[in-house]
C-alpha cells in the first residue's frame, strides 16, 4: 500500500521545509498543487518560475499596480482557474502519484477540504491501495492572512502534527520522530 501525506499550515508555517526532509531524509517524492500554477503564471505572465518557488513570494512585484506580491499573484490567478475547473490542480497531483513508482509520497501544499476529497476518489478508482495520512505544520510566530485559502482545514482532525517553533535542526528531530513509526526504513 502506497502512503501519501497532505501537509498542510499557514504560509510560511514550513510545509516545504518538513517536504523537503522527509524527500531528502525519509525517500518520499515530493508533489504539489501549486507546482502547475506556478509553471502556468510563469508561462503567462513571463515572471521567472524560480521567484514563485522562492522566499521572494512575499515581496511585491516590481511596478504592480495595486501592489501585488508574487504570493497574492498566484492566488488570484489560481481562483480564476478553480472557477472554471475546481478540481485541476488536483487531477494533475492526482495524476502525478498515480504514475509515481514512490511507496511515500508528499503533498506540500494541501489547502483545501476539496482537494483531499478529489485525490481520494480519484486514486481509489486506481489499482493501487493508497492510505492518505493529514499532516499540520504549526508555527506559533504566524499570524494567518483572513484569504479562505488559509482557513478551510482550520480545525480539521489531522494524523499528524509538528510544531515548528525552533531551528531547523530541532524540525529535522520532529519530522524524524514523527515519521519513524510510519516509515520504518528512516
Amino acid at each position: 500500500m502506497k502512503q501519501i501525506l497532505l501537509l498542510s499550515g499557514y504560509a510560511r508555517s514550513g510545509k516545504d521545509s518538513v517536504a523537503n526532509l522527509l524527500e531528502e531524509e525519509h525517500g518520499y517524492l515530493r508533489f504539489a498543487f501549486a507546482d502547475a500554477l506556478k509553471d502556468m503564471v510563469a508561462t503567462e505572465t513571463g515572471i521567472p518560475v524560480a521567484l514563485f518557488h522562492s522566499q521572494q513570494k512575499d515581496t511585491v512585484i516590481p511596478h504592480s499596480a495595486p501592489p501585488t506580491t508574487y504570493r497574492d499573484l498566484l492566488i488570484n490567478i489560481a481562483d480564476k482557474k478553480r472557477a472554471v475547473d475546481p478540481d485541476i490542480f488536483s487531477r494533475l497531483v492526482g495524476k502525478q502519484i498515480s504514475e509515481s513508482n514512490a511507496e511515500y509520497i508528499v503533498v506540500s501544499d494541501w489547502r483545501y477540504k476539496r482537494e483531499e476529497s478529489f485525490l481520494r476518489s480519484f486514486l481509489e478508482s486506481q489499482p493501487v491501495s493508497y492510505h492518505i495520512r493529514r499532516g499540520r505544520v504549526m508555527r506559533a510566530s504566524i499570524v494567518p492572512s483572513t484569504a479562505p485559502i488559509e482557513h478551510d482545514l482550520d480545525g480539521a482532525p489531522m494524523d499528524v502534527v509538528i510544531e515548528n517553533n525552533g531551528s531547523i535542526s530541532d524540525l529535522r528531530g520532529l519530522v524524524h520522530s514523527a515519521f519513524r513509526r510510519t516509515h520504518p526504513s528512516s
